[in-house]
């Protein structure tokens, strides 16, 4: 035992340095929570401060066979008689092109086939075009219903498919999320919270009515009246009816102003997968109108073609984007 520590002020000294050490840890510890809680609370308004929109290109990314591509073939493999009645209803059904753009083909109905295929020819005397226009557009009502329900049940049919998703991109859990699919690739995959993430056009896999359907606002009755002259009837009804299927965006955002309201204080936006398709533009527009001009979007792109096109929109909205791999 050292000189200066003799056994009479053995505890004395034990008890002098405790209290010393002790006061020292104490403060080290009060200025680790400090530290701790401080970095807690940036991290929390860093995640704030980011916007999320994902796109279909995220789930595909992962390996999800989620195009509408995917919807068709899993359509004629599934309901063969549907498929082949989407062929015959809509113009360029059979092109694989129509069905890249599935939504905006939505509007692009063979009038001609409709009311032939709907009515009888005595139906379409020049005394009985209500019935005919009432008959064709009850049939377009009925094909859009049985549209929506199968493309849910797809949507349903891809729950295997996600479980077996591996995370590899570096997504803050915390941030806010505008999701355009279908899926909670990001709840089960990323651990997102619900409460983070807006399925602006429903979540089927937690019992959503999805929302799929075209953009125009009403073209297509001049269209109709330009091939069906003698029918305007006709063509009130089967305009109406393609109306149903139109993609309602200015009431969805109104639905969902709080949200769009709340990205008042995001620095940077990120898109995963996010075509930027015109059909979901009203979205886009809806979001700078809360942020300000010198936000920078980060924009995950996957080939040469797809930069390209991303600069495109990039000088037509007249925002800063950064490009980044997939």
């Amino acid at each position: 035992m050292a000189e200066w520590l003799t056994k009479s002020n053995y505890f004395a000294k034990i008890s002098q340095y405790t209290c010393v050490y002790g006061i020292f840890f104490v403060i080290l510890r009060a200025d680790l929570c400090n530290y701790i809680i401080r970095e807690m609370i940036n991290d929390m308004e860093s995640a704030i401060k980011t916007l999320y929109v994902v796109g279909n290109g995220f789930d595909m990314h992962h390996g999800i066979k989620s195009s509408y591509w995917n919807y068709m073939k899993w359509l004629e493999a599934n309901y063969p008689e549907l498929f082949k009645e989407i062929e015959q209803t809509f113009r360029g059904a059979t092109e694989e092109s129509w069905w890249a753009d599935f939504e905006n083909g939505l509007e692009k109905v063979d009038w001609f086939y409709n009311i032939n295929n709907t009515t009888t020819k005595s139906e379409y005397q020049v005394g009985d075009v209500e019935i005919a226009g009432k008959k064709s557009s009850q049939r377009l009502l009925k094909l859009y219903d049985a549209i929506q329900v199968t493309f849910t049940q797809w949507v349903e049919s891809l729950a295997p498919q996600i479980k077996a998703v591996k995370p590899d991109l570096d997504l803050d859990s915390a941030a806010l999320y505008l999701n355009f699919n279908y899926t909670n690739t990001l709840q089960d995959a990323y651990q997102v919270p619900d409460e983070n993430v807006l399925h602006i056009h429903g979540n089927a896999l937690r019992g959503d009515k999805v929302i799929i359907g075209h953009k125009s606002n009403g073209d297509q009755f001049h269209i109709m009246q330009a091939e069906l002259v003698d029918y305007t009837s006709d063509t009130i009804k089967m305009a109406r009816a393609i109306g149903q299927f139109r993609k309602p965006t200015g009431k969805i955002i109104a639905e969902h102003q709080s949200f769009f309201d709340s990205l008042a204080d995001v620095e940077q936006v990120t898109t995963c997968g996010f075509s930027f398709s015109s059909v979901d533009m009203p979205y886009v527009r809806e979001i700078m109108k809360h942020i300000e001009d010198k936000v920078i979007w980060r924009v995950y792109v996957h080939s040469d073609r797809d930069r390209e096109r991303m600069a495109i929109v990039q000088k037509d909205l007249n925002i800063t984007m950064e490009f980044i791999d997939w």
